[in-house]
């Protein structure tokens, strides 16, 4: 008796420790992407696979359905979803305690409803989710819809291989993309896969802005709430990372990257990783005109070096390789992207100052002047911050400090400066953009963000010739972006171009470094409105 006592007591005080599911108010998600509902081409499709994010969802250890047919509870997980008040039963195919993976049967209606998690007999809020007829996604690396695209290279054979680097596609060749989300089927998702090719669908592939012919599109015969669209990869591209992206009756899927080259190889960029650095030296020129630091800063010019000893953990180039025009991309091309572009930073913990001299010396078309010691031993810079002139520029250190000894280096200065400064874009529209550019000719990158929906940013990058001087963003790339909003009269929303010296980052080497790194970035920004 006290036995069965205790017993009671102790499941009464675990069921009082349980948490009941929670889902925030846009926790339903594309299950391709993980866009949320606010976003342009948000929403899920009848028949397609959706993600539920929030805490205390499912299971600590993940499970997965692996049986047909479909079970509306999986590991005491299931899904209520309404719509103007008739209940439906989602299939959930994975659960998690911060995720499920579900499909959403094909009988469910376009429009708004609500949407209620129950696990283990406790119920989460009803939060809404919003049903599109289509709201394409397609399968990435990352799980929010950026990086490399899951497609599969369909060879002559039949046989197929997954786009990599290593085994890009070639031109001409067939290719099938894995996505979600092209709309509802004729049948019942719960009993397996239901193949067949979709005619009534308006499917459009887009490759590096360029139509593809479609060859198939419909649902998988691998995976209920699976679609495949197969496409010709069209002549005349080539790129590691070839901006890849489909509509389905105008709706448009999120941007993934594939690898085309004409040999089944794509040309990559090759950075060595150095060996263990432990002492590091860093020149840095910034160039900046418009509000690229402040709302209200109208031009900023930095010239500074730093040099350090400790060692460093992940890889210090990566955030500054973020500002340069990639040249995997075509040119000419342009993406989206959900959430931010830009690597983690690296760590530099216990770092100490490196001397490297009385100071670093720039001197070229516009002159000469010193980085001088700043902050203590290590730290250089020209608080004049002077705008350099366009030109050849010889950065030197002269006879070298106590732990960096001499060294010298040649970089070509440019000069770059938005001309067309819109305080508004109607995203509709388009956008033109022209420029002012001084220097050699190479790449340049043109951004545009906001920030208005859901958990990350939206932004846009094309990537043109700083020669052209002049490019037009299309309005099927704008559209994809939420329409921005203000604080205190400042939009939220951004447009800068972007270069960097001709070259990009570049290594230079000096007595006492492990790895000494250039960068000159010039850029020119405002703060429009986007509607």
């Amino acid at each position: 008796m006290i036995r069965a006592t205790l017993s009671a007591i102790l499941g009464a005080l675990l069921l009082a420790a349980q948490q009941n599911p929670f889902v925030p108010l846009d926790g339903a998600v594309n299950g391709a992407n993980e866009w949320p509902a606010c976003a342009p081409f948000g929403g899920i499709a009848p028949g397609a696979i959706f993600s539920i994010l929030g805490r205390d969802l499912g299971p600590a250890t993940p499970v997965k359905s692996e049986a047909y047919p479909l079970q509306t509870s999986l590991d005491g997980a299931s899904i209520r979803v309404t719509m103007e008040g008739t209940v439906f039963q989602a299939w959930p195919i994975e659960a998690a305690r911060e995720r499920i993976r579900a499909i959403l049967p094909s009988t469910v209606p376009p429009g708004e409803g609500t949407l209620q998690v129950t696990y283990q007999g406790r119920s989460s809020e009803s939060v809404p989710i919003r049903v599109k007829p289509s709201a394409p996604g397609i399968f990435t690396e990352d799980p929010r819809g950026n990086g490399q695209a899951v497609v599969w290279n369909v060879e002559d054979t039949g046989a197929v291989t997954l786009n990599s680097r290593e085994r890009a596609l070639r031109p001409g060749q067939l290719a099938s993309i894995w996505a979600t989300g092209l709309g509802a089927a004729d049948a019942t998702e719960a009993l397996g896969p239901i193949p067949g090719h979709r005619a009534d669908l308006d499917v459009r592939v887009w490759v590096a802005g360029r139509q593809a012919t479609v060859i198939y599109q419909g649902r998988s015969g691998c995976c209920p709430g699976a679609d495949q669209v197969i496409f010709e990869t069209p002549e005349g591209i080539a790129g590691c990372q070839v901006p890849l992206n489909i509509e389905v009756n105008g709706a448009a899927s999120n941007f993934g990257s594939i690898a085309i080259g004409g040999n089944g190889r794509c040309r990559a960029t090759v950075r060595p990783t150095p060996p263990r650095v432990d002492r590091f030296g860093l020149i840095f020129f910034l160039d900046g005109f418009g509000s690229v630091l402040l709302p209200s800063a109208l031009e900023d010019y930095v010239r500074m070096a730093f040099f350090t000893r400790g060692r460093v953990e992940g890889d210090v180039e990566a955030p500054l390789y973020a500002f340069e025009s990639n040249a995997e991309v075509p040119v000419d091309s342009c993406t989206v992207r959900y959430g931010t572009a830009f690597p983690d930073p690296s760590t530099q913990p216990g770092q100490t100052a490196l001397d490297a001299g009385t100071g670093v010396r720039v001197t070229g078309p516009g002159g000469e002047f010193l980085l001088a010691p700043a902050q203590g031993i290590g730290a250089y810079q020209d608080p004049r911050r002077v705008l350099l002139t366009p030109g050849r520029y010889t950065i030197s250190n002269g006879a070298g400090g106590r732990d960096v000894g001499p060294f010298s280096i040649e970089a070509d200065a440019i000069s770059l400066q938005l001309i067309s400064r819109p305080e508004k874009i109607v995203r509709a529209d388009g956008l033109t953009v022209s420029w002012d550019y001084a220097g050699p000719d190479q790449l340049l990158t043109i951004f545009g963000s906001t920030s208005s929906c859901g958990r990350g940013i939206y932004s846009f990058t094309c990537v043109t010739r700083a020669k052209n001087r002049r490019f037009t963003v299309p309005a099927r790339i704008l559209k994809m972006l939420p329409p921005s909003t203000s604080f205190f009269g400042v939009s939220n929303g951004a447009l800068n171009i972007n270069a960097t010296s001709p070259g990009g980052l570049r290594r230079f080497e000096a007595p006492g470094l492990d790895l000494g790194l250039f960068l000159q970035l010039s850029i020119s920004a405002i703060r429009p409105s986007y509607e």
